[in-house]
């Protein structure tokens, strides 16, 4: 538990607290729309590659279309609607 608590936790909270004033404004926000994809991702391989290290089963995620519809259909409303604010402020 500390192992998945540091890792997908506190290192992102803090890289991201840590990088966000070096990165404009929509670029985090498309970052942040990406994070569910991102853990979607993870939740594919990584509990049982943690299961198998400590010697117990557990299955993995299963990939499914209306997991990755879903991800996808998140990622591409907030582009489009960042892009329909700079088009609207003229840039």
């Amino acid at each position: 538990m500390l192992v998945v608590t540091v890792l997908c936790t506190a290192a992102p909270f803090l890289m991201m607290n840590h990088f966000q004033k070096y990165v404009p404004a929509t670029e985090a926000g498309l970052i942040y729309c990406a994070e569910p994809l991102f853990a979607s991702g993870l939740s594919l391989f990584l509990p049982a590659m943690l299961a198998g290290w400590m010697g117990t089963q557990y299955p993995n995620e299963v990939p499914s279309a209306t997991l990755v519809l879903g991800g996808v259909l998140i990622t591409a409303a907030n582009v489009w609607a960042q892009m329909r604010k700079r088009e609207a402020a003229g840039g």
